[in-house]
């Protein structure tokens, strides 16, 4: 009976770097009968590159057992020199196989383009049949056993058993065969008992395994976390020999003879051993034993310190103490690193006994492990030192231990120190108390009970019992003091007292001063005693408001380089609202927006306005056409006849779109808690417009009849005033009609006219705001005729006719155009017959003496023949 071993390893195909071309390894796992040669097969064709170099390898990429380059020569390692050849461009032809040669092989390609490296991989099991002797049982034994032969290689699936009398017969696997009579230990087969069962070798002293061989050939292994290991165990068994694989805690982590991790782990370090034995006889058995060293560690975010503060906040020279570790197979390196610090031990310990303050910052523990270069780990925490202040470094600045100042000067003294964090000022002095973080002491008055030690001290927050302290002495010099005081109401009388203090005690008090702002508004006299003058003001009243200054001097300068001294008081008086009465017309635009102010000064403010229109009171109030507020600005007003800016407030009446209605008058009624006021104004557009389309409408032998559109009034009543001239220089009305706001077309009829005479007319428009331009051009003549002949014709043909004068017998034709008036010559005779001019009254306009009238002449016969060929 026969029996093969069988090394069974997982096999896988492994692409490392994708390139141009196409693997094609044929089945993941080869089976192959052993004493035999066997041809490993990688096939792979390339698009656009060509080999660099090619490689092979076994269970491990830096076991090379052949290389080949680009030529193709070949290098082959011991101690497959005589067994292996190259087979086509990819494959190898192992000669004479065994179990030896079972295992994980790799091939490398290198292409000569890219520098692109490709792997591959295939599992090779190589199956043997050892030598196997008779099973050692003794004569008439009685058992079963089965025939454990596989059926793996071609032609050998039987075996051929050669019985006692010398007959051979073919038996399949499996066989049972139930009673045996093998020979005794040590005789030659012919000597066995009928029935035995036995193969053509000769018998040996049982079944051994003998010693186990390890591939690779070591009892030691060390390799970092998650590396792979394959271990082979083989012997020599009859039959088969059985193999276990037990672990570092005793357990079976493998039923064969290998031994593989794809990637250990740590908690996979320690003794494996290898067990084989006989599968019929378990006493029979042989170990071989190794030893696995797994290198981890540190893992990242696994270092730990201790104490674990991740921030430290210390005071100068005080003791640091801080423990880093980390798991590391071996035992891990240690270094720290931070401000004045460079520190390398296996024991992770920084221990700083006095640190300083120019070590605030990262202090960094960095963990590496001896056996895996490359790998480390980092734990890390910040440190604040405090410190501070130091005992000799206070400053000031300016450097001045002591100060003599004037009263009601300034002066400022810059205390500092060094701290961390920032340190705390303290001014403290007479009359003062500072607490910041700049230690600025700023006095911007000084007084004369100011005079005395001032102290800065300075302290750490973080170190409260520390403290430096420095001082400054300042003396406070004054002169003359003036004091002055106020009592009355409104519409009362105020009485001013003035009470100066100072050595020596001859006071010379001035008059006084009554100002607002910048402002002198008069000056006053009051009553002097030795050493106070008062001033009384009857019936206060908002004029009286202000400054009062009262002005005294002694016969010694005073340390501000002054022998006058002055005192001062403001007196705010509460009353009625106080206007200028100025503006009393505002004016304002149809279809556009307009503004009514009116500036007062109310003290206390005014809280209420109204507006009212015309006589009948009626109330303006808030719509979507008006908009009543009240506003603060800045107004002129006049006090005792001084003007004084002074801010104010204003009333405001808002038209968002002027409408004709709006014009007329107005009463503002200002309030405040004391009283109000009103004030009157006018709102209008102005002056009226110029009257349209003045002309003749009539000639008389002794008068004219002329006519015109009015031009609109604005509101308010409006007068027309027609005038005339005989050379146009001087003017006289001729007419003056009072239209009030009359609208539509008026006329006016001139009598009295003289004959043979030139007259110019022209025609305008007044009311209260101003008046309007003259009226448009026009001009006509009179005929001789009864009817008369009316000419109207526009200025521009005027211009073209400086004059024309046609010499006709008995009578005188003229024309005349000028700009803006109506000219009219007769041909008359002068008539004795008394003026009938209209007299008028409270027109605001002078009317010149009335011309004297005239009777027509008849007309010509030739005038019409002359007025058609003009």
């Amino acid at each position: 009976m026969a029996a093969f071993r069988e090394l069974y390893i997982t096999s896988f195909l492994v692409l490392v770097s994708q390139i141009s071309g196409q693997w094609w390894s044929g089945n993941a796992t080869i089976k192959h009968c052993g004493s035999s040669d066997l041809t490993i097969a990688f096939n792979f064709s390339l698009s656009g590159e060509n080999f660099y170099s090619r490689s092979w390898g076994l269970n491990s990429s830096t076991n090379i057992i052949a290389e080949a380059n680009s030529t193709g020569i070949l290098t082959v390692q011991p101690p497959y020199i005589s067994r292996l050849t190259l087979s086509g461009m990819n494959g190898i032809t192992l000669s004479r196989v065994n179990s030896s040669d079972s295992g994980r092989y790799l091939f490398h390609i290198i292409t000569d383009t890219s520098y692109k490296l490709m792997t591959a991989t295939t599992t090779v099991i190589i199956n043997e049949i050892p030598n196997i002797s008779c099973i050692p049982i003794t004569q008439n034994y009685i058992n079963s056993i089965t025939c454990k032969i596989p059926n793996v290689c071609p032609g050998r699936d039987s075996l051929q058993p050669r019985w006692n009398d010398g007959s051979i017969s073919w038996l399949k696997c499996p066989i049972t065969i139930t009673k045996y009579s093998c020979c005794a230990v040590g005789d030659p087969v012919t000597n066995c008992y009928n029935g035995s069962l036995c193969i053509e070798t000769e018998c040996k002293d049982g079944s051994d395994p003998g010693s186990i061989r390890l591939s690779p050939n070591r009892t030691s292994h060390e390799l970092t976390e998650s590396s792979s290991l394959t271990v082979n165990c083989s012997a020599d068994c009859f039959p088969d020999c059985k193999y276990t694989w037990t672990g570092p805690s005793g357990n079976i982590v493998s039923s064969s003879g290998l031994l593989f991790f794809m990637s250990i782990g740590r908690n996979q370090s320690g003794q494996y051993t290898c067990t084989a034995s006989d599968s019929d006889i378990p006493i029979k058995r042989a170990t071989s034993t190794i030893s696995v060293t797994v290198f981890y560690g540190p893992d990242d975010r696994k270092v730990s310190l201790s104490p674990s503060n991740t921030s430290y906040q210390l005071t100068e020279l005080s003791r640091l103490d801080v423990k880093c570790s980390a798991t590391c197979v071996p035992q891990c390196d240690y270094q720290w690193s931070g401000p004045l610090v460079s520190q390398n031990n296996n024991m992770g310990l920084l221990s700083i006994s006095q640190i300083q303050r120019n070590q605030n910052g990262t202090f960094i523990c960095t963990v590496t492990n001896p056996k895996i270069p490359g790998k480390s780990a980092t734990a890390n925490f910040y440190v604040i030192v405090y410190y501070g202040p130091d005992t000799n470094g206070l400053t000031l600045s300016p450097s001045n231990t002591s100060y003599q100042l004037t009263e009601s000067s300034s002066f400022t003294v810059q205390c500092t120190a060094t701290c961390e964090p920032q340190c705390n000022y303290q001014w403290i002095g007479p009359g003062t108390s500072q607490n910041d973080n700049h230690g600025l002491l700023s006095v911007s008055e000084i007084s004369r009970n100011q005079s005395g030690i001032f102290t800065c001290t300075v302290t750490n927050p973080k170190n409260p019992g520390k403290s430096v302290i420095a001082n400054i002495s300042v003396i406070v010099y004054y002169a003359l003091d003036v004091l002055v005081s106020y009592s009355g109401s409104m519409n009362s009388t105020v009485l001013l007292t003035c009470i100066a203090s100072g050595e020596p005690s001859q006071y010379r008090f001035q008059e006084w001063i009554h100002k607002i702002g910048a402002t002198e508004i008069r000056t006053l006299t009051g009553e002097n005693t030795a050493t106070t003058s008062t001033l009384t003001l009857p019936n206060i009243s908002i004029e009286d408001m202000g400054t009062y200054v009262c002005t005294v001097d002694i016969s010694i300068t005073g340390q501000n380089g002054q022998i006058e001294q002055t005192g001062q008081t403001d007196i705010f008086v509460h009353g009625t609202i106080f206007k200028e009465n100025t503006n009393t017309m505002f004016i304002g635009m149809i279809n556009k927006s307009a503004t009514i102010e009116i500036p007062f000064y109310s003290s206390p403010s005014s809280t209420t306005v109204h507006f009212y229109k015309g006589a009948n009171t009626v109330e303006v109030t808030n719509t979507s056409d008006t908009l009543i507020y009240l506003s603060s600005s800045r107004n002129i007003f006049t006090f005792y006849g001084k003007e004084v800016l002074l801010m104010g407030q204003s009333a405001v009446l808002h038209f968002r779109m002027v409408k004709l209605t709006d014009y007329g008058e107005y009463t503002a009624d200002l309030l405040n808690n004391i009283g109000s006021t009103s004030r009157r104004i006018v709102f209008s557009s102005g002056k009226p417009d110029t009257p349209a389309n003045f002309h003749i409408t009539d000639i008389q032998e002794k008068q004219v009849t002329l006519q015109w559109l009015y031009g609109y009034h604005k509101g308010f009543d409006q007068t027309f005033v027609v005038q005339i001239s005989m050379d146009n220089i001087t003017w006289t009305n001729a007419s003056i009609i009072n239209a009030g706001k009359e609208e539509g077309w008026f006329s006016a009829t001139i009598t009295g006219l003289k004959s043979n005479t030139l007259y110019y007319f022209r025609l305008y428009s007044f009311n209260v705001n101003g008046e309007s331009d003259l009226a448009d051009v026009k001009f006509a003549t009179r005929t001789c005729k009864e009817s008369a002949y009316l000419l109207d014709i526009g200025a521009s043909i005027g211009i073209g006719f400086g004059g024309l004068f046609l010499g006709v017998i008995g009578t005188i034709f003229v024309i005349i155009i000028i700009r803006k008036r109506i000219t009219i010559y007769f041909c008359s005779r002068e008539a004795d017959i008394s003026t009938d001019m209209q007299t008028y009254a409270n027109t605001g306009v002078s009317p010149s003496p009335a011309p004297s009238h005239y009777e027509e002449l008849q007309q010509d016969h030739m005038e019409k023949t002359m007025y058609d060929r003009i």
